[in-house]
C-alpha cells in the first residue's frame, strides 16, 4: 500500500474500499434467502423478497388453521387468566396483525450525487420501498402540508423548521411489527419535509397488503389522532399497486401508551390500547 523508498505520496484506495464493501453487504443480502440458486437468478428476485418476514405474526396460508376465516368472532380472541391472581384477565387477539408507525428525523442525506452516477443495488428488493413509483406518488403531493396532531410532538415541530436545502432526504419513516419489532418488506421510506400523507400512506398500505389484507389490523402511530381519520379514503387515491380491498371496520387505531398522555382528553380515550 505504501512505498517507503520514495517520497510519492500512497495512492488513494478509499472510495474503491466503500465501494468493495456495498458489493460485499449487497451479495450476502441475496446469499441468506438463496436467490443464487434460484430458478429465475437474482435478477427475478420480487419486492421485499431478501426480509426476514416475522415467524411470529400471522401469515394466512402459512402458519394459520385452513379455517380460521370461517372461526366466529367471539374464538378469536382467547380469554387467559392468571390463577394466581384470579382477576388478572388479558385479552389475546389470534389473527390480529399489530403494527406500529414511526419517523426518524436524524437519518438525513445530503444531494452530493444522483441515481444515474450512483443507483441502488436491489431497489425495493429488501425494507426500502422500491424508489421510482415512490418518489412518483410524491412528485403529486409537492405541495402537501406536514400532519399535525392535538399534541403538538417536538419531534414534529422540530422537523418543520429544519432546514431541508441541499438535503435529498430529512428524515426516514417505517413500519415495524409493534408485537415483535420485525420490519416490514417496503415499510421503509425517506421523507422529503417533516411527516406527511403522502409519504406514510404507501408504507402501510404496502405492510398491510397481500395476505395480511385478511386480517383484523390495530395500527399504532404517535399522530394518529390526525392520520387516521380519513385513511381509508387516502387508500383509494394511491396507485392501483397499493391499493387495498379491505373492510374499515378490520382495522383498529391507537396510539402509543408512551405518547396517550401527550394527547387531549377525547384522543386519549378513543385511541387508548
Amino acid at each position: 500500500m505504501t512505498e517507503h523508498r520514495t517520497s510519492n505520496p500512497a495512492p488513494q484506495r478509499y472510495k474503491v474500499l466503500l465501494r468493495s464493501i456495498r458489493q460485499w453487504r449487497h451479495l450476502k443480502l441475496l446469499k441468506g434467502p438463496g436467490r443464487g440458486h434460484a430458478p429465475n437468478g437474482v435478477a427475478g428476485t420480487g419486492l421485499g423478497e431478501l426480509v426476514v418476514a416475522c415467524p411470529a405474526c400471522p401469515h394466512p396460508d402459512r402458519n394459520l388453521p385452513p379455517d380460521w376465516e370461517s372461526i366466529s368472532a367471539e374464538k378469536r380472541y382467547v380469554v387467559y387468566c392468571r390463577p394466581e391472581e384470579g382477576s388478572d384477565v388479558t385479552w389475546r387477539f389470534i389473527y390480529t396483525l399489530f403494527l406500529a408507525i414511526d419517523a426518524n428525523f436524524c437519518l438525513c442525506n445530503a444531494i452530493v450525487s444522483t441515481t444515474d452516477r450512483d443507483p441502488p443495488l436491489g431497489d425495493g428488493w429488501a425494507f426500502f420501498i422500491e424508489q421510482a413509483p415512490y418518489q412518483e406518488h410524491i412528485w403529486s403531493f409537492v405541495s402537501q402540508d406536514d400532519m399535525a396532531s392535538c399534541s403538538g410532538f417536538k419531534a414534529t415541530f422540530l422537523a418543520d423548521l429544519k432546514n431541508a436545502k441541499g438535503l435529498r432526504t430529512t428524515g426516514v419513516a417505517g413500519v415495524t411489527c409493534s408485537r415483535h419489532s420485525v420490519w416490514r418488506p417496503n415499510g421503509m421510506g425517506n421523507l422529503q419535509h417533516g411527516e406527511r400523507y403522502c409519504n406514510v400512506d404507501p408504507l402501510v398500505a404496502i405492510s398491510m397488503g397481500g395476505d395480511n389484507s385478511r386480517l383484523n389490523v390495530v395500527l399504532s402511530y404517535d399522530i394518529v389522532c390526525i392520520w387516521g381519520i380519513h385513511f381509508p379514503d387516502r387508500l383509494s387515491q394511491l396507485p392501483l399497486q397499493w391499493r387495498l380491498n379491505f373492510h374499515p371496520n378490520r382495522v383498529r387505531f391507537c396510539v402509543p401508551k408512551f405518547h396517550l398522555w401527550a394527547h387531549r382528553v377525547c384522543s386519549l380515550c378513543r385511541y387508548h390500547v
